[in-house]
């Protein structure tokens, strides 16, 4: 599917944590006004790094879903993004879970 997509970015970021910008229920309810409505969001760490995770569904263009994991790590703040239009997202859910929450900012 060309329209699924999975994308890892960074910024420089002077915080030491994410949690420097906001909670991760503020940070989630700022992100709803981009990427449509926030179906789930919670705080893990990994490695000892602090990840937000959300979920978010949008209707907008045929409808589709994202998962977002945001994290900080040497300087930078890293976002990692895999979406996915609504009518394939069940099949890709389990594979883009699984990849956007094994993400490490390793550089």
């Amino acid at each position: 599917d060309v329209a699924s997509t999975v994308v890892v970015s960074s910024s420089s970021y002077t915080g030491d944590s994410i949690d420097a910008l906001a909670p991760v229920d503020k940070l989630g309810a700022k992100l709803e006004k981009s990427h449509g409505e926030l179906i789930s969001s919670h705080a893990r760490i990994t490695d000892g790094i602090l990840f937000y995770d959300y979920e978010f569904k949008n209707s907008a263009a045929g409808g589709f879903h994202e998962i977002l994991s945001l994290c900080v790590s040497k300087n930078r703040l890293w976002q990692v993004s895999a979406k996915s239009p609504e009518k394939s997202w069940k099949k890709r859910e389990a594979i883009f879970k699984n990849s956007v929450g094994s993400f490490l900012p390793k550089l």
